[in-house]
């Protein structure tokens, strides 16, 4: 053994044949690169780190564990010399730490220690503060799963039915989008912090330039790569439709809001005697809603709201005229006759449904509202009346099927009993 010998920091232990840790018996003994490393144990000339390893192979179990080789160096210009180094295993590394002067600096026989121990430690610590970082949401986990288990023992106050109120529809489709778009975007927060998880479990051990490349690992950590980019990349583009939807639906709802109570606000009118909203009916297998019905002694009305963003001219002025022909909308963004066909597909399916809980033919009026749009009449009588929010208040609720007081009173609790829900 000569002079500078290293220590035992081994490049890559885990991957050395035979070096067992459950069994130090079976290591072999493996080359050490040669950089001085005894003064990790505070020995800073050769002839004395010697002596400790010597007693270490003195109090070695097997002579295997410490194996003299020589090996060629570089003394500058080019040449070389032999000189004398020393093969160690993982258990001749820690008898040759423990074996050091007791005086010496503890601190350094710590860092002797095998790189596998020290990985094993730094993974140890890593999962530690993942552990940490995860207690909010368990805390949130263990408090809702409480939150539930309390609400299974109580019931809420209320004991009548009450009507929906204007858009509930709307707003619960809103609720389960907005849901949809927090879990999307929770999801897509978690596959960011997967991938920084699995990077830092990620043992770091310093690159053994004698290892083999391995092409399995190479191909494992580009498959999960490629799979978590695309994955998140996917659902951005799902959450980005998803937050045009929710804004739609939001403006949606609070246009038929605003039109639901200035509806309400005309009940102080003798010809409106009920206003209901949100009228849920199934056809064909679908759902749909009609959005405020109003009843009076001129008749009945569904009145479908339309709600549109109001764009913006050349000197960033509202631009806010839509012109109605009788058939179709014409928008400043374009014209559309939807909102026609579906306010008159809506009177007849009321009209049905309402005749058919009176037991006599009933006649349902379609109207569209749409709010803050200036309406250019064009169309000479034909169609569903159009009107924006501020002519609510004046409009004429009349009809040519005037009513009966009588019926009126069987049109209200036919209504009722068809809106009404429990809060329960």
């Amino acid at each position: 053994m000569g002079p500078n010998a290293t220590s035992c920091a081994y490049e890559s232990p885990l991957k050395l044949e035979g070096d067992a840790p459950s069994s130090p018996h079976r290591a072999k003994p493996q080359p050490i690169p040669r950089n001085g490393d005894q003064s990790l144990l505070g020995y800073t000339e050769w002839r004395n780190f010697l002596k400790t390893i010597a007693k270490a192979e003195t109090a070695c179990e097997g002579s295997n564990h410490f194996v003299d080789v020589n090996k060629m160096v570089e003394i500058g210009s080019g040449g070389q010399r032999e000189i004398e180094d020393v093969m160690h295993t993982r258990h001749a590394c820690d008898l040759t730490a423990h074996t050091a002067a007791p005086l010496k600096n503890e601190g350094a026989k710590k860092s002797l220690r095998h790189p596998a121990d020290r990985v094993i430690t730094s993974m140890a610590i890593r999962i530690f503060f993942a552990f940490i970082l995860s207690l909010p949401a368990m805390w949130f986990a263990g408090w809702a799963f409480l939150d539930y288990r309390k609400k299974k023992t109580s019931a809420r106050p209320f004991s009548n039915d009450t009507s929906r109120p204007p858009g509930e529809s709307t707003r619960r489709k809103l609720e389960d989008l907005q849901w949809d778009y927090v879990g999307k975007l929770l999801f897509i927060f978690m596959l960011a912090w997967l991938s920084i998880f699995l990077f830092l479990l990620v043992p770091r051990v310093p690159a053994d330039p004698n290892a083999e490349f391995n092409i399995w690992t190479f191909l494992f950590v580009i498959t999960t790569l490629a799979v978590l980019f695309f994955t998140g990349f996917w659902q951005s583009v799902k959450l980005r439709a998803l937050l045009k939807k929710v804004a739609a639906y939001s403006l949606g709802f609070d246009g038929e809001r605003h039109v639901g109570q200035a509806l309400n606000r005309q009940m102080r009118r003798p010809e409106v005697s009920c206003v209901y909203h949100d009228f849920v009916f199934e056809r064909a297998g679908k759902k749909f809603n009609i959005d405020h019905v109003v009843a009076g002694p001129g008749g009945v009305f569904v009145i479908e709201t339309k709600t549109r963003r109001k764009p913006l001219d050349a000197d960033q002025k509202p631009n806010y005229k839509v012109r109605y022909d009788g058939q179709r909308l014409h928008f400043p963004q374009g014209s559309y006759d939807e909102p026609i066909a579906q306010a008159q597909a809506n009177a007849r399916t009321f009209a049905e449904w309402l005749s058919g809980q009176l037991g006599h033919q009933i006649s349902v009026t379609p109207i569209i509202v749409i709010p803050g749009w200036w309406i250019d009449y064009q169309n000479q009588g034909r169609g569903p009346a159009v009107i924006n929010d501020a002519m609510i208040k004046s409009y004429a609720f009349h009809s040519p099927y005037p009513l009966e007081t009588t019926t009126l009173n069987r049109i209200d609790a036919a209504l009722w009993r068809e809106n009404a829900e429990s809060l329960n």
